[in-house]
């Protein structure tokens, strides 16, 4: 399951300003700090809508009731210490950036598995049906990738909601190829607490590219496990891989390929 925050901001990315499921999720955002003292009357009552309204959007984000949103608040993590902590607390943190990110590029090319590469271009390249998704940062990877891969002449699908995400995965059949960013390697165990349904017999193809080390699971068919010494590493290398992506696929429809 992702995590709360990114639920809501994908209500704000998506809906209307006017619409009640925008306002909801603004209102969430706005008092997070206050949320253990929550209920679905006060939260209600602070958005002008009725407490049935309240249990409504829980279900439409993917949350099974009010108490699980509420654990979920309890719960939550922020990733931004563990990310920029180390370089913020840095004499001179843009130069100590910087270095971290030509140490990332110089890690990535060392490291690059160009087999790999090649068959997840020769696959776009051949299924009709294409789908980039991901999560946070790794969903904006997935958006800007839908951008240059459309001005190379190829369409691909991408949503933004994890809700629509998890659907279109559930809807995809053997004439899908999904390829999934995601830094930790979990994209599809945050979303799918069950895993049958990967087991039919025209399932998708999937890759999963990532920057963590982690068991193939059956459904998937390729893993890109790319380096990565830290954090802060891994959401440089995803960028930068998916732009090795966009690059090796306009050779490739170009016939510049070497």
């Amino acid at each position: 399951m992702p995590s709360i925050i990114l639920l809501l901001l994908n209500v704000i990315n998506t809906e209307e300003e006017d619409s009640v499921n925008y306002k909801i999720a603004h209102y969430l955002l706005n008092n997070t700090s206050s949320f253990k003292s929550f209920s679905t009357s006060s939260i209600a009552e602070g958005c002008n809508v009725s407490k049935a309204t309240i249990s409504r959007f829980c279900k439409k984000i993917g949350v099974e009731s009010f108490y699980e949103l509420k654990y979920m608040f309890q719960d939550r993590r922020s990733d931004l210490e563990e990310k920029y902590g180390l370089v913020a607390g840095h004499e001179n943190s843009h130069s100590y950036f910087i270095n971290q990110a030509i140490s990332s590029m110089k890690l990535l090319n060392e490291n690059l598995d160009g087999y790999l590469l090649s068959n997840l271009i020769e696959d776009i390249f051949k299924y009709k049906k294409v789908a980039m998704f991901g999560h946070m940062q790794s969903g904006s990877i997935a958006i800007s990738m839908q951008h240059e891969l459309f001005s190379s002449g190829k369409m691909v699908d991408t949503r933004i909601p994890f809700m629509a995400q998890k659907k279109y995965i559930e809807e995809a059949t053997e004439e899908n190829l999904i390829i999934a960013f995601s830094s930790s390697g979990t994209y599809f165990s945050r979303i799918f607490q069950n895993e049958e349904f990967f087991n039919k017999s025209n399932a998708a193809k999937i890759y999963l590219i990532t920057t963590s080390s982690i068991k193939k699971p059956s459904y998937i068919d390729h893993i890109i496990a790319l380096p990565n010494n830290n954090m802060l590493e891994s959401s440089l290398i995803l960028e930068c891989y998916a732009k090795l992506i966009a690059l090796k696929y306009f050779e490739y429809v170009n016939g510049k390929s070497k």
